[in-house]
């Protein structure tokens, strides 16, 4: 069984985190890719995940939460995420992948540098955090760490990072409201179906079932793709105080939803 609490902190490249941050529009979900594929199982989805610069700025530089692992060419990977995969180019992202691999002896083959199967840690609604606004490291890094480290945000210093990454973070809900971006006031979505939650065409039921709109059909010919988890429970955190509030979910569906 997973602990509720438990989040990630890895240690990300600076070009990847600088072309977020510099970013015209704030992404909906990021690919932190692994150059080589050798899984993600640290954290369970809806996990905190935190984003670490190494020197000179040793500082926690960004966050979001954990929202599924995928193989791919990359490729695949730029025609699903596009720039999402943290480059403006796939020939910039090919190139840095085979460069990562040479340095780390990853094998390396006489292919196209797009056609090497990479990993995907999809990130959902991603925050960086400009040089002035980043949190000090946790206490317990290591500077041999390489990866990354699992830490518990309940406690200790684990929970100072996440307060003081969500007070720098943008609001799930609009400022004007209080909205704070904490898992339990907004939902874990795959960046789709969170549009479409936004604009009004599925919800949630306080009782966490998806419903999709009538409207969804006559809107957009593909709608029916949706049909299909109409009515399902959706997957949530164990433990009830990170669950989605139900109150917001009540509220959604009651002033968002078009029915």
């Amino acid at each position: 069984m997973w602990a509720a609490c438990t989040a990630f902190i890895v240690n990300a490249d600076y070009a990847w985190f600088s072309h977020f941050l510099h970013r015209a529009e704030p992404s909906d979900e990021g690919d932190f890719w692994q150059p080589s594929p050798h899984g993600f199982r640290a954290i369970p989805p809806g996990a905190p995940f935190f984003f670490r610069l190494g020197a000179p700025h040793k500082a926690i530089a960004g966050f979001g939460f954990f929202a599924r692992y995928e193989r791919a060419p990359a490729w695949l990977a730029w025609e699903f995420f596009g720039d999402k995969n943290g480059t403006d180019t796939l020939a910039e992202m090919a190139a840095r992948i085979e460069t990562i691999r040479r340095r780390t002896g990853s094998p390396l083959f006489l292919g196209r540098p797009q056609d090497y199967e990479i990993g995907c840690i999809m990130i959902s609604q991603p925050v960086f955090f400009p040089r002035d606004e980043r949190v000090a490291d946790h206490a317990d890094w290591h500077p041999r760490i390489r990866g990354g480290k699992t830490v518990d945000v309940a406690s200790g210093d684990g929970r100072r990072v996440l307060a003081e990454c969500q007070e720098r973070a943008a609001h799930l809900r609009p400022g004007a409201e209080g909205g704070a971006h904490v898992l339990p006031n907004g939902l874990l979505l795959r960046a789709d179906i969170r549009r479409l939650y936004d604009a009004g065409y599925v919800t949630v039921t306080p009782d966490y079932r998806f419903r999709v709109s009538g409207d969804l059909i006559d809107d957009f010919h593909n709608g029916r793709e949706y049909e299909r988890y109409a009515g399902r429970v959706i997957t949530v955190p164990p433990a009830p105080g990170e669950r989605p509030d139900r109150g917001l979910l009540d509220r959604h569906a009651q002033a968002v939803f078009r029915g």
